[in-house]
């Protein structure tokens, strides 16, 4: 009976802290929202979005060549774009008599006005923070909806709260950013809307910084995620076999199908290993 009391207590401890270890490696593994991976398919959403897959990052990281890049792998049927900014700046164009589509664009037209439409969204965000997404929600009509310009700790509150979400940050170096044209502006880049979610904890990190080849792989698996979380089948892969690929015709043909179909991966054949590798390394090859 004296021994009876510390052994439970240390059971106990024991048995919590296995109970800890186990939650950590399911958070690690599966992101914040691992308990619905645990749930039945027959528990997964039907409605759409059945899932939603929030973007953040720095101006210039590529969130929208990503985004873009996504959505070829993922096909029109299973996954849409929704851009927060979309409905804010339709409002913002209606409100201050301006040209919308101007304001889409990543041109010097949008630069001149975007530090007072920060200010203005803000505004419209403290009165209703869930404003902007709601708009974008209500035209969802596929199965992943992708935001690609999560800004703020309440736009992920929002989505988390109400849908299977994975959050995913693109990353790249500030080098890489400017060799982009990117350029601190005071009230812009020190904005929440721009480091609102620095200290946040996403599910997944996507480095963006040059490597092409790395970001094809790793956007293949994520596509590969994204579509097991959403409870369809796997997203499929396009592969391009070029014969005669080394030199030539055949080189040229390889460049240009990597150019104008990012989502594509090219077989480069060739006679001689050593040619056909020569080629995949040649400098007018790029990274790809």
């Amino acid at each position: 009976p004296a021994l009876a009391q510390p052994t439970m207590r240390a059971v106990i401890a024991a048995t919590a802290a296995a109970g800890i270890g186990a939650l950590l490696y399911l958070r690690r593994r599966y992101g914040s929202n691992f308990l619905s991976e645990l749930l039945p398919k027959s528990l997964i959403p039907t409605s759409n979005p059945r899932l939603v897959v929030l973007f953040s990052g720095k101006r210039k990281s590529g969130k929208d060549y990503i985004t873009d890049r996504l959505l070829e792998m993922l096909g029109p049927k299973r996954a849409a774009i929704g851009r927060l900014s979309g409905p804010l700046k339709k409002a913002y164009a209606d409100e201050h008599g301006l040209d919308y589509a101007q304001l889409l664009s990543d041109g010097p037209y949008k630069e001149q006005y975007r530090a007072d439409m920060i200010v203005w969204g803000e505004r419209r965000r403290n009165e209703d923070p869930g404003f902007f997404a709601r708009l974008v929600v209500k035209e969802a009509n596929t199965p992943i909806l992708i935001i690609s310009d999560a800004r703020r700790k309440t736009d992920m509150d929002f989505f988390t709260k109400r849908f299977r979400t994975l959050t995913v940050r693109v990353s790249a170096s500030t080098a890489t950013r400017e060799g982009r044209g990117f350029k601190f502006t005071k009230g812009v880049d020190d904005a929440e809307s721009e480091c609102g979610l620095d200290q946040y904890r996403h599910d997944r990190t996507l480095d963006n910084d040059g490597d092409a080849r790395a970001l094809q792989e790793a956007l293949e698996t994520l596509a590969a995620d994204i579509c097991l979380r959403a409870g369809l089948g796997p997203a499929t892969p396009r592969y391009v076999l070029v014969t005669g690929g080394n030199k030539g015709i055949g080189f040229a043909i390889c460049e240009k199908i990597l150019k104008e179909h990012p989502d594509c991966t090219v077989l480069l054949g060739a006679r001689d290993e050593a040619r056909g590798r020569a080629a995949v390394d040649a400098p007018s090859a790029g990274d790809r």
